[in-house]
């Protein structure tokens, strides 16, 4: 269905949507540098500020795991002070100095897990102050839980005579492993390496939980910024849209003032000319009609030649008075609309190219608006004189329904079809600008129409007009 003010298809609604369209095409390519450069300026701070902040939370790691190493470092040192009288006894035999230096080994700890652990060059394990089971065994193939060969990167690590090495290893209460430390030293005299660890998940947490809350205040200050942005460039188009949309309704009203004119300017002068006709060119054929008798009759011209002369005026002026009425309808100005209808529907059966078929129902105590009448009269004169004109057989049915509130008519024709929906370059010029008119015509006097229709199958036209003040305000009562 295809509502009056739907229906944007006329060429000077065209140029306004063009118009409106070149003009957000404007907007657009004057806010698109500014937005641009915004998002460029806000993704480069945004960048700096993710990597500073990444920074600065990597050295607060290194920073703490400085510490953690330096304290594993005197921790060492102070085992290694522990053992000292008997790793620095010459009088003492090797084997039992080293064994008195184990024992003194296992007992030493710090803190709530802090421990101490001996190897030798070849990986056996010697003293482990947590786990001693594991003393005898040789553990240069033991993996850490990240996969790294732990016995063998703390013998690398200790080739230098000290070092620290980092892994992935069980602690009591985790479900998963946690990252720890460990500083090794050798004692080179018996072939050790002393060492101890210090877990880290302390730190990785802490570490952990700033990348968090630097990915937070990001993505806070993304939203906020894609925020105003978008705040600002609503606010534009509304901005703009609303002077647009001021612009779009003056040219609205505009037009249809101007469509009013036109239609009322097409109306004088049907009158002006029917008038003219009615007056001089009918009046003339009248009388030259009726002296047509005697004037043959001076010339001695058979009865025969003056029966057939007078019945062919008799015809012209029959033509010129239905141009006339066509231009001008007495019946529609006389009677009203729907006596109007009545003879406009005889004068097309009267002609036998098309048969058109009329049904009224109701009937209205009070002439309708005089502007009314002749806009629908109109309407329906045109859409039947169009297809009056076109190619085909087929019929027409006319269907009007009065009311104290509204008028309702319905034209149905099975020949031409009017297809609402196209505006495409191989339509009809011709039905384009009538469907436009019919539009014209019925949205200047507050009416709806509805159309469907399919080209080539028939077209149903419907028009309503509902009677209140509001309905016709304005509307002109056009002169005879």
């Amino acid at each position: 269905m295809l509502r009056v003010g739907d229906l944007l298809d006329n060429k000077l609604k065209e140029e306004r949507v063009k118009t409106i369209s070149l003009k957000y095409r404007m907007m657009l390519l004057a806010m698109l540098p500014t937005l641009l450069v915004s998002i460029a300026i806000s993704s480069f701070a945004i960048y700096e500020t993710r990597n500073f902040g990444e920074l600065n939370n990597a050295t607060f790691r290194d920073q703490m795991l400085t510490l953690r190493r330096n304290e594993l470092h005197s921790y060492t040192n102070l085992a290694e002070s522990a053992i000292d009288a008997h790793y620095n006894n010459s009088i003492q035999a090797p084997q039992q100095a080293q064994e008195e230096a184990k024992g003194i080994i296992r007992k030493l700890s710090y803190g709530p897990s802090g421990y101490f652990f001996v190897n030798d060059y070849n990986g056996n394990t010697l003293v482990h102050g947590a786990k001693p089971a594991l003393e005898g065994r040789n553990l240069w193939d033991l993996k850490s839980k990240d996969n790294k060969f732990l016995i063998r990167d703390i013998d690398q690590a200790a080739k230098d005579g000290t070092g620290f090495t980092e892994y992935m290893w069980d602690k009591p209460g985790f479900p998963d492993p946690v990252g720890k430390v460990s500083y090794v030293k050798t004692l080179p005299k018996w072939d050790w390496i002393i060492g101890t660890g210090l877990y880290t998940d302390d730190i990785d947490a802490v570490h952990t939980k700033l990348n968090q809350e630097l990915d937070s205040n990001l993505s806070q200050s993304t939203l906020v910024f894609l925020g105003l942005s978008g705040g600002s460039l609503l606010f534009a188009a509304l901005l703009f849209g609303r002077l647009t949309l001021r612009e779009g309704d003056s040219a609205d009203h505009k037009l249809k003032a101007l469509s009013d004119q036109v239609n009322r300017a097409q109306e004088h002068e049907r009158q002006a000319i029917a008038a003219e006709i009615e007056d001089s060119v009918e009046e003339h054929l009248v009388g030259l009609k009726n002296r047509l008798p005697d004037l043959m009759v001076d010339k001695g011209v058979s009865d025969e030649v003056v029966n057939l002369l007078n019945h062919e005026m008799g015809k012209a002026v029959k033509a010129i008075q239905q141009i006339s009425h066509t231009l001008n309808p007495k019946s529609l100005e006389e009677h009203g609309l729907s006596y109007g209808l009545d003879i406009l529907c005889k004068q097309y059966n009267d002609r036998g190219r098309v048969p058109v078929k009329l049904y009224q129902q109701g009937l209205l105590t009070q002439r309708l608006p005089k502007g009314v009448e002749w806009e629908l009269y109109r309407v329906i004169q045109d859409v039947m004189r169009f297809v009056e004109q076109s190619e085909g057989e087929g019929k027409v049915v006319v269907r009007t329904t009065f009311s104290e509130e509204s008028v309702q008519i319905s034209l149905l024709e099975d020949m031409v079809g009017f297809d609402p929906k196209s505006n495409s370059k191989g339509s009809s010029d011709m039905a384009e600008m009538l469907l436009n008119t019919v539009i014209s015509r019925v949205e200047g006097i507050s009416g709806e129409v509805s159309v469907f229709g399919t080209k080539g199958t028939g077209t149903l036209l419907k028009i309503k007009v509902d009677f209140n003040a509001e309905s016709f305000d304005g509307v002109p009562a056009l002169a005879t």
